[in-house]
């Protein structure tokens, strides 16, 4: 909601603006370099955010405990883009909630169905994204 919240003030919106046409910051008079940097620094914040989060949940923390995230959020996003397809700021949002749940729904019924090892959860899964 917080994200939802900022993404609707004007900063919000020039920081969507720049993502998808940089040249238009700059004929709005605002400054590229910031609108291009604000973009680390929010998901490295919330990335460390949520990292603490998990550290303090589990009570240690692993050099290993992130591997493999980036490509299942790219399958959530992947996935939940391809469900609902809208240009409203909203639903995009929603789209990565809802591609989220069919990911971990999916990952279940992997597990449920047919994965017996490690490596069979990662290939049904995969073959699942896939179609």
């Amino acid at each position: 909601m917080l994200i939802y919240a900022f993404l609707r003030t004007e900063v919000g919106l020039h920081f969507r603006a720049s993502g998808q046409n940089i040249k238009i910051i700059s004929d709005l008079g605002r400054s590229r370099k910031f609108y291009i940097c604000i973009g680390p620094i929010i998901g490295n914040g919330l990335i460390g955010l949520t990292g603490g989060l998990i550290a303090q949940f589990q009570g240690f923390a692993d050099i290993n405990m992130g591997f493999g995230i980036l490509i299942t959020g790219l399958a959530f996003l992947f996935i939940g883009g391809a469900i609902v397809h809208s240009s409203k700021l909203f639903y995009i949002l929603l789209s990565a909630l809802v591609g989220a749940f069919l990911y971990e729904t999916i990952t279940y019924l992997s597990l449920l169905i047919w994965a017996k090892r490690h490596l069979d959860l990662k290939i049904v899964t995969a073959i699942f994204i896939i179609f």
